[in-house]
C-alpha cells in the first residue's frame, strides 16, 4: 500500500553526476558539490559520511560537501533556496518531493547524463518501478538511493473468527480500516483486547 523511497537528483545547474559521468571539458579542474540529505542529521549520517569519503578517495578532484538538513524542514528548505537560486548540486529526496519540484522546473531530466554513463545497462541496475517513479513525461528525474515496501500479512483464523474471508484481504486503506474494525475486540470493561492492526 505504499513504500518509503529516495531518490538522489541532480539539480539545475549541476553539470556533472558523480555516479560516474564524464567529466569532458573540466580539464581535470576539482569540483566541490554540494549534496543536501536529511540521512546527514540521523543515525545513519556516518555510514553516508563514510561512503562520501570512499567515494572522494577513489575520486580526488570531486568534493563532497555535505549539508544536513532534518526530515521535517527539508521540503520548505529546499524550496527557500531553489527561489533563491542557492540550490545544491545533489539531494537525496522523497519521490512525492520530486515531482513537486519537477513542476517548478527546479530539477534537470537526468536522461542526457545516463546516456553518457551507460544507458539502459546502467538503469537496469534499479528495478524498473523505482525508475518509473522519478520519471515523468519520459524524463528521469532521480536514481534510487534505497527503497522500502510494506508487507500485509494477517492470521487467516481471525480473520474467519471475525466473519471475513481470509481469500479477500483488504485491497485498500477504507477496507483496511474497516477490517481493522472488524478484527478489534474488547472485553466487557471495555478494554482492548485485541487490535485489528499495527503498523
Amino acid at each position: 500500500m505504499g513504500g518509503g523511497k529516495s531518490f538522489v537528483l541532480a539539480l539545475i545547474g549541476f553539470g556533472l553526476v558523480v555516479w560516474g559521468v564524464p567529466r569532458s571539458g573540466l580539464a581535470g579542474q576539482p569540483v566541490t558539490v554540494t549534496y543536501s540529505s536529511t540521512m546527514f542529521a540521523e543515525s545513519a549520517g556516518p555510514e553516508y559520511l563514510r561512503q562520501i569519503a570512499e567515494f572522494t578517495k577513489a575520486n580526488p578532484d570531486i568534493k563532497i560537501e555535505p549539508e544536513a538538513v532534518p526530515y521535517g524542514q527539508f521540503p520548505t528548505k529546499m524550496a527557500v533556496r531553489f527561489k533563491a537560486g542557492d540550490a545544491p548540486d545533489l539531494a537525496m529526496a522523497e519521490v512525492d518531493w520530486i515531482h513537486a519540484w519537477v513542476k517548478q522546473g527546479w530539477v534537470r531530466d537526468l536522461n542526457p547524463l545516463v546516456a553518457n554513463t551507460g544507458g539502459k545497462a546502467f538503469l537496469d541496475n534499479y528495478f524498473p518501478i523505482l525508475i518509473n517513479q522519478a520519471t515523468v513525461d519520459g524524463k528521469l528525474y532521480g536514481l534510487p538511493r534505497h527503497a522500502g515496501g510494506y508487507l500485509l500479512y494477517y492470521n487467516s483464523d481471525l480473520f474467519k473468527e471475525a466473519g471475513l474471508d481470509p481469500a479477500k484481504p483488504p485491497r485498500n486503506w477504507e477496507e483496511l480500516l474497516a477490517y481493522a474494525k472488524k478484527l478489534t475486540k474488547k472485553d466487557a470493561a471495555g478494554n482492548t483486547v485485541q487490535w485489528g492492526i499495527a503498523i
